[in-house]
């Protein structure tokens, strides 16, 4: 988990301690509920100030094409089926978090149900496994 701070709150509970020091323990207790009430608007106006959602890359070659369940041959759900695919081009989980935009726990969960429902323990099974079953084709071009 990534903790970003708010500078502008941070500044503000700083002015407060300094006026508490300035002014003493009465005062101290007014620019606390001052500086609270600022934080929390600051934090509100933060929270609620849209952003853009990020753009996950939708290149073909990245994103592989996930075949139907209707009438599927496999025990994979299509966001398992898609992951299988891209360990099979050999990324790690963050890769496959940062292409799906997910968090990388999320894809750790999903290769390890994966390995549960192919009863596998390695990677190189997966991979093997998702080329056996067309869902990702290894460039077989001899180094020049």
């Amino acid at each position: 988990m990534t903790i970003q701070y708010d500078y502008r709150a941070l500044l503000l509970a700083a002015m407060a301690a300094a006026i508490a020091l300035v002014l003493g323990a009465p005062a101290w207790h007014a620019a606390i509920g001052v500086a609270a009430v600022l934080a929390f608007g600051v934090a509100a106006v933060t929270l609620l100030t849209p952003r853009a959602l990020p753009i996950a890359p939708t290149s073909p070659e990245v994103l592989p094409q996930v075949p139907s369940r209707r009438g599927a041959v496999h025990p994979l759900t299509p966001t398992q089926t898609k992951v299988a695919a891209l360990v099979a081009q050999g990324l790690t989980n963050h890769e496959i978090a940062d292409i799906l935009v997910v968090d990388e726990r999320t894809i750790d969960n999903h290769v390890a149900a994966i390995f549960d429902r192919l009863d596998f323990h390695r990677r190189s099974q997966v991979a093997v496994w998702a080329v056996e079953h067309g869902l990702h084709k290894p460039d077989v071009s001899t180094p020049k």
